[in-house]
């Protein structure tokens, strides 16, 4: 065997040892992080899917994952966390969000998850637009800065004034020359500002009423503690 054949066959078995080594230390680390799972308790484990629950954006008390509706967690109760989270029964727990109880029982003193939400309450907020008393064509305007979903203009019944287009932002959304037959429009959008104008024909006056959704929203934990 000649001196490069040698060199050739050095270099592959420290490759191979390399390789080894690798695979080794590799299959280590696998196997440390799962005795690491294996080492979490039974509690710390139902501490966990009840809290990954809870902001799960499948969930019906959230919006969206990890924006929870201020209104549905007030009604949210043991019956609703034991029935997604069957482990949950029978064990002594404290399930709270914003410093609100859901579960009060027994006295877990362990396996405490914590989840940083958004908890949204929502103000419908409305304006009425009065339909200038003119002769002929008119148009009525309102901006709205802020909303979550629909807007909804309400058209009220009236004599003699009809409104036939609804702009938003200038896009031409319903239309009608004969008069809009609907009373209950609902307009998507979400540019905000929303910039809405209605063009009505009569020899009267009439009445709109705008109303939209607004979002406040709070920053909060969830805290789970699940016990035997």
């Amino acid at each position: 065997m000649n001196a490069r054949a040698q060199a050739n066959l050095v270099s592959f078995a420290a490759a191979v040892v390399l390789i080894s080594v690798v695979t080794v230390a590799g299959v280590v680390v696998a196997e440390e992080a799962l005795s690491d799972v294996a080492g979490q308790s039974q509690n710390e484990r139902v501490a966990s899917v009840t809290a990954t629950y809870l902001v799960s954006d499948s969930a019906s008390h959230t919006h969206r994952h990890g924006v929870l509706h201020a209104s549905a967690i007030e009604s949210l109760t043991i019956t609703n966390l034991t029935t997604a989270v069957p482990s949950l029964a029978g064990r002594s727990a404290r399930v709270s969000i914003h410093d609100t109880p859901i579960i009060d029982r027994g006295t877990p003193t362990k396996s405490l998850i914590r989840r940083r939400v958004l908890i949204e309450s929502y103000t419908t907020r409305s304006q009425d637009i009065v339909l200038a008393n003119v002769s002929g064509s008119e148009s009525s305007n309102i901006s709205i800065p802020e909303h979550l979903g629909d807007v909804t203009v309400s058209i009220l019944p009236t004599t003699n004034r009809t409104v036939q287009t609804i702009r938003a932002d200038g896009r031409i959304v319903r239309h009608n020359p004969a008069g809009l037959s609907v009373q209950k429009h609902h307009i998507s959008s979400s540019r905000h500002p929303l910039n809405l104008s209605i063009v009505s024909t009569g020899n009267t006056s009439g009445k709109l009423l705008i109303a939209w959704q607004t979002a406040d929203t709070t920053l909060a934990w969830v805290e789970v503690r699940v016990g035997e």
